[in-house]
């Protein structure tokens, strides 16, 4: 896959030369990159962080958000905007991915990193993933995800190298509770909570979406998501309703 890159950024994303955009250019994706490397991690895959490390991870996440706001002020021009926005770091990742692998990315950044150049939203990294896969895997609200959607609507159904896509990391999220009565997911995708609300809703990604199982699965699983197997044969859709019931 050819992906569209300014002259000046090397493949690999390792480096951007100084002598077109300077040293500060490649601190956008800096400032995401060094979060992540600091961010406190469980001893093991069953622990959990205590809450001393999950109140740090916010508060660095929180600095992290606003140093990105800073860096965007200070750089109105949008020929440095698209370049650090389009520079690519380890695993072929972007600023975007990488705002969307942190805890709760705020609407206003993602989609100021998408202005900036709304080709990485389509862009997989070395894994496959699109920047929608890693805000589903993330726990992201479903407002971001949402923008992320209505940014690149066939990222739904963008599948990684082991043919998941988007919806397939949803039953991961800790944070979207199920309502076994009213957020039931029907075959299409969509709740019936979501179908009370009226047919126009249901089609329209610039509506407001909550962090709900149901809300979740109604955004991401039309346009034939909910269909599509992974490399195990395993459905999304199925596993989200086993998980219900």
């Amino acid at each position: 896959r050819t992906r569209p890159a300014p002259s000046n950024t090397r493949a690999g994303g390792t480096n951007i030369s100084s002598d077109l955009l300077g040293h500060d250019v490649i601190r956008l994706y800096s400032l995401v990159e060094t979060a992540m490397m600091n961010m406190p991690a469980p001893k093991n895959d069953n622990a959990e962080l205590r809450p001393t490390e999950v109140a740090t991870m916010r508060d660095m996440a929180n600095q992290t958000w606003e140093s990105i706001r800073e860096w965007l002020m200070a750089h109105p021009n949008m020929a440095d905007r698209q370049a650090a926005a389009m520079h690519q770091g380890q695993f072929l990742t972007t600023a975007l991915h990488m705002v969307c692998k942190l805890m709760d990315p705020p609407v206003d950044v993602v989609q100021s990193l998408i202005d900036c150049a709304v080709e990485t939203v389509m862009w997989p990294d070395s894994n496959g993933w699109l920047p929608l896969h890693h805000a589903c895997a993330n726990g992201a609200s479903g407002k971001v995800l949402s923008v992320l959607v209505q940014a690149y609507p066939e990222g739904k159904v963008h599948q990684d190298k082991r043919l998941r896509t988007p919806l397939h990391f949803a039953f991961f999220r800790k944070d979207a509770p199920v309502d076994q009565t009213s957020g039931v997911v029907n075959p299409d995708g969509h709740s019936n909570e979501n179908m009370n609300r009226g047919g126009d809703d249901m089609d329209n990604d610039n509506e407001d979406v909550g962090n709900s199982m149901p809300d979740i699965v109604a955004l991401l699983a039309d346009s034939g998501a909910a269909e599509l197997q992974d490399e195990g044969g395993m459905v999304s859709l199925v596993v989200l309703l086993e998980s219900v019931f």
